[in-house]
């Protein structure tokens, strides 16, 4: 249950129909208004794709008509979409459809491909090829949002899931050079994306558990810019009058666990919950505030019952310890005086 709908504000260019600004209504920014996730000074250009069998179709210049323009509002309990459509030369028609749910932060991204003119759909087919994969892209980085970001630079990371691995790389590691941050991954693509301290931007593909979708992740960046990037590479599918789909989960949100594990997939293993021997004890503790929180909704209140109730479990060990420490003070004086003693008779 969330406080407030809409969760966010989202805004979507035309061009290329790419995510430009997004504001998380529930989180207040250190400069005032809500945390934006988007950085505006990117120049970035689209990275959506056709990978036909023999040519491929660069969507990340394509000027999109939408079915609808401004404020499309969401909320209630009634999902809403936007379709964006652009025609090719080649007479096929390219639909970026996203659908919004007012109580989630997860979009639907489907990226179609239709026969806008059937005679001339056929030609170009013929010349390039069956659609064979849909790839969907991020390029713009993600924001960071603490007040002191030299200190959350360490926290900015790209990732990324296939099979059961998950890789991360840093942002840092681009003052270094691309081939730090670079990596191109094959097999049951699950997700990519990257984060900050506190929030993500990921795509997600969806899967029956058992059922996995063989595909490709590629992690990159721009050394000049310092932001990093995603693509997701899927193989087409094809439903009715459709030439080819493909279709993504695009989350954009706060790393909260529930949110994460809702959205499937294992995202929620991504959170950085410090060195590998005390994660365990971070989710623990993670999962019970998160419990907590379900009845208290001031989080300093939740830290401050935490430390008593920690104090009060661990009073016995507490205890024995102190214990242990007055007996120690008690022999500092004996053992200095036979250190004195002894002191040439090694």
């Amino acid at each position: 249950v969330y406080k407030r709908q809409p969760l966010y504000r989202m805004q979507i260019d035309p061009s290329g129909g790419r995510v430009i600004n997004w504001e998380g209504l529930e989180y207040e920014s250190y400069l005032g208004g809500p945390v934006q996730l988007v950085p505006g000074d990117i120049p970035a250009v689209g990275l959506d794709a056709v990978v036909f069998a023999g040519q491929e179709l660069d969507l990340g210049r394509v000027l999109y008509q939408p079915d609808q323009t401004g404020e499309i509002r969401v909320d209630g309990e009634t999902s809403r979409s936007l379709t964006l459509t652009a025609d090719t030369r080649g007479g096929l028609r390219i639909q970026k459809i996203f659908t919004f749910d007012p109580a989630s932060y997860v979009v639907i991204v489907d990226l179609v491909v239709l026969a806008g003119d059937a005679d001339q759909s056929r030609r170009t087919l013929d010349q390039v090829g069956a659609p064979r994969f849909i790839r969907l892209g991020w390029n713009q980085g993600i924001a960071p949002t603490e007040r002191n970001q030299r200190m959350e630079e360490a926290a900015l990371r790209s990732f990324a899931r296939v099979g059961e691995e998950y890789q991360y790389k840093k942002q840092m590691n681009l003052k270094k050079g691309l081939e730090k941050v670079e990596l191109q991954m094959s097999g049951s693509v699950h997700f990519a994306g990257l984060q900050n301290r506190y929030f993500t931007t990921v795509g997600i593909v969806p899967q029956e558990p058992g059922v996995p979708i063989e595909g490709t992740i590629h992690l990159s960046g721009d050394p000049e810019l310092l932001v990093q990037s995603w693509t997701i590479q899927v193989p087409a599918t094809r439903n009715g009058t459709e030439i080819a789909s493909g279709r993504f989960h695009l989350f954009i949100g706060p790393q909260e666990k529930p949110l994460l594990t809702a959205a499937g997939q294992g995202l929620e293993k991504t959170m950085d919950l410090g060195w590998k021997i005390f994660r365990p004890l971070a989710s623990m503790v993670l999962t019970i505030m998160a419990w907590m929180n379900r009845f208290i909704p001031n989080y300093g209140l939740i830290i401050i019952l935490f430390s008593i109730l920690t104090k009060v479990l661990f009073y016995p060990l507490t205890k024995t310890s102190t214990e242990s420490m007055k007996k120690m003070q008690e022999l500092q004086p004996k053992l200095k005086a036979l250190q004195e003693k002894y002191k040439d008779n090694k």
